[in-house]
């Protein structure tokens, strides 16, 4: 899990397979969502309770979940919206096009034309 975190996280920094990366994200923090947070629905974690009420129950689960979500949903916007016009996977699949061209646009690439996911940079 560490070096998925440290790799994933610079080649998300860097734009490279920014969609692809996201997956194993989006599982890893369900993961420990789903393996964490029953526990302290039911109140039965080994760990000590949280220092401030709610101590347990669904209230202590939403408090105690925030951060995982926040990534949940940085990573599904990133996975829908794609990497950025200043990224790597854009400079490597638009190529020379890639650069700004006379009306300071990026350039769109398109997958496929019937597709519809699209690329909009």
């Amino acid at each position: 899990m560490g070096g998925l975190e440290i790799v994933g996280g610079l080649l998300l920094i860097l734009g490279l397979g920014t969609r692809l990366i996201t997956i194993p994200f989006i599982i890893e923090m369900l993961v420990a969502i789903l393996s964490t947070k029953p526990r302290l629905f039911l109140g039965t974690l080994p760990l000590p309770p949280p220092p401030v009420p709610p101590q347990v129950g669904i209230w202590a689960v939403l408090h105690e979940v925030r951060s995982e979500y926040a990534q949940i949903m940085s990573c599904l916007f990133l996975l829908i919206s794609g990497p950025g016009p200043w990224s790597l996977d854009t400079s490597l699949l638009c190529g020379e096009q890639g650069k700004r061209d006379g009306t300071g646009r990026f350039c769109v690439y398109t997958p496929d034309p019937i597709s519809p996911v699209s690329w909009r940079l």
